[in-house]
């Protein structure tokens, strides 16, 4: 004889607390599908429990035991699919900075090296000497730069001068003892005409550091003119990589290109 499991897609909770005990059940429990608390379920007897029309019981929730040996996988595989995912980001970006900190310190070197004559100064003294003298009473900026590099941004205050005709012409009515800072994009050009104007009796002669480069990659204030702006012409691709990249002025009129003279 074919036997009917009756359905009950309404059961209210009274409904189902009226269900009689489950006859083969230990705990003699109320028969309860969704129940985790039944011992012969939690004890793997699922066969073992039926309901009073002899059906055996099926719970519609995992096992809470199974549940519980499977979540220490779950968030080992969650940490490791994180790790693996971010961890090459990191790396990467790790070894950019550690390999732009080794240009940076090479070409610093290098600069001193091939001037020794010349004084150097930092970003930051040159900050205190502006705040000293914010309309430049006492000092007097020179940039070094191509005019196609100065138009993009400059100091505040900077004269251009990419050539010794330049910089005397800016400095024709200075005395010999007025305080000179030059800047170009990271220091080979204006470490050379800092030692052109000491040949020609000026003794406060000094190179910026870094030039504009490391003056833009610390965040100090660049100019057009009188608007503040926040890019730098970045000289070509290869010098470029001491600048970093959202100070770049980027556009068609930009050489691509390594340049033929040492920046």
């Amino acid at each position: 004889m074919l036997r009917v499991r009756p359905v009950f897609l309404f059961a209210s909770r009274r409904r189902m607390r009226a269900l009689p005990n489950c006859a083969l059940c230990p705990s003699r429990m109320q028969f309860k599908p969704s129940s985790l608390n039944c011992r012969s379920y939690a004890a793997g007897a699922r066969g073992a429990c039926r309901d009073q029309w002899g059906f055996p019981v099926v719970s519609n929730r995992p096992d809470l035991l199974q549940f519980r040996m499977a979540l220490p996988l779950v968030l080992y595989l969650a940490i490791w699919t994180g790790f693996t995912a971010l961890a090459p980001h990191g790396v990467d970006a790790q070894d950019k900075a550690g390999d732009t900190a080794r240009r940076w310190s090479e070409t610093l070197e290098k600069i001193r090296a091939g001037f020794p004559e010349v004084a150097h100064i930092s970003a930051d003294t040159l900050q205190s000497w502006l705040d000293e003298s914010p309309k430049l009473e006492h000092l007097t900026l020179l940039d070094v730069r191509e005019p196609d590099e100065f138009a993009v941004s400059h100091l505040r205050g900077a004269h251009p001068a990419p050539s010794n005709d330049e910089a005397m012409k800016a400095l024709q009515d200075a005395p010999a003892n007025r305080r000179i800072v030059l800047y170009c994009s990271v220091g080979y050009r204006s470490s050379e005409l800092a030692g052109f104007l000491m040949k020609k009796g000026y003794t406060k002669v000094f190179n910026l550091e870094g030039s504009i480069f490391r003056w833009a990659n610390e965040g100090r204030p660049l100019y057009r003119g009188k608007e503040r702006v926040r890019v730098v012409h970045p000289y070509d691709t290869h010098w470029g990589r001491l600048l970093k990249k959202p100070l770049h002025r980027t556009g068609p009129d930009l050489p691509r290109a390594p340049r033929a003279t040492p920046q």
